[in-house]
């Protein structure tokens, strides 16, 4: 029998809106819509962008608020700079730490050189989310479109 967690609040409002029955929205998930769950809220969070304006440095609770949601703006990151493309992953890492709770660690990392030729870059995001009695690994393939600056995440059954 698959571990039940809890569901959380967007995921129950969002399945109701769905007109999914009673007995499915039951406050508890398996580990597949978890991942699923989870793969969506990254896939939010990646191409939302952060207000382009920083909070004051006194001001340290709205670093991490709604106004930060999100990654910083893309538009003049040079991903074929190895340090630019670091500072996206460490940016990816602080926005998955800060915004998804359901996450235990998080390690963002450039997944290969970037090719000249091909028009995305790749990124892996491995997530150790935390269930109700272990841990469980996910790994994440994602890819960021340079021209559109949009990511999209997809889980890959690849643990090394």
């Amino acid at each position: 029998m698959p571990k039940k967690l809890a569901a959380p609040v967007l995921d129950a409002i969002l399945g109701s809106q769905r007109g999914i029955g009673r007995e499915a929205l039951s406050h508890s998930m398996t580990i597949f819509q978890i991942k699923e769950s989870l793969r969506r809220n990254l896939i939010n969070l990646f191409n939302t962008r952060q207000c382009p304006v920083s909070p004051p440095l006194q001001s340290r609770f709205l670093t991490e608020s709604l106004l930060n949601y999100g990654l910083p703006d893309l538009m003049s990151v040079n991903l074929g700079s190895t340090a630019e493309a670091r500072q996206l992953s460490e940016a990816i890492e602080t926005a998955v730490k800060n915004y998804e709770p359901r996450v235990a660690t998080v390690c963002a990392s450039i997944n290969g050189r970037p090719d000249p030729l091909e028009p995305e870059f790749y990124f892996r995001i491995e997530i150790v989310l935390k269930v109700a009695l272990a841990n469980e690994l996910i790994i994440f393939d994602s890819t960021l479109n340079p021209i559109t600056h949009n990511f999209d995440v997809l889980e890959t059954n690849d643990h090394e």
